[in-house]
């Protein structure tokens, strides 16, 4: 069942008791939304599952998340019933309170996408599960290199986890 409402990001405060939650944004306000419909980005229908590091050495938190513009993998037949699809990032210097997508690489401004073999186990769709960092930035000019575990599927198969590695995001 598709939602009927798009999906998006959140953000709340838990203390370390987790007994109570603090909103640190308006409430009914999200933190980061969907793209206009008329923006020809991937996630113009939900932005959901954030994975958020620590600000890096430069001051910016990094928001991976996935998304979709109605379709899983451009398949208009294919209504998700899921909010996955592709992969995104969104920066923010100011502590995560406010954020701003990067444009990535690929089609509709992802940074994942399936893959485009059709025999593929992640052929149709794809969401984050975790970005861990594998090797931080060093002094001597490494790029600091992370590992996204990410979900995915093709038309007949069951969702799978995997990992990909990313270097300079």
């Amino acid at each position: 069942i598709a939602p009927a409402e798009p999906m998006m990001v959140g953000a709340l405060l838990l203390p370390a008791a987790l007994i109570a939650t603090v909103n640190i944004r308006a409430p009914g306000r999200p933190i980061l939304e969907v793209s206009p419909a008329s923006s020809g980005r991937f996630d113009t229908m939900n932005v959901v599952m954030p994975v958020v590091l620590p600000a890096d050495s430069t001051g910016r938190m990094r928001m991976f998340y996935y998304g979709n513009d109605g379709t899983w993998a451009g398949d208009k037949s294919v209504k998700p019933f899921v909010p996955t699809g592709q992969c995104g990032l969104a920066l923010s210097d100011d502590d995560g309170l406010t954020w701003e997508k990067v444009e990535g690489p690929l089609e509709g401004g992802a940074i994942f996408s399936p893959s485009k073999d059709p025999s593929a186990w992640d052929s149709l769709h794809v969401g984050v599960g975790d970005v861990l960092v594998v090797r931080p930035a060093g002094l001597d000019g490494e790029e600091e290199e992370l590992c996204m575990y990410y979900l995915g599927a093709a038309r007949d198969d069951p969702v799978e986890m995997r990992g990909m590695a990313f270097q300079g995001l």
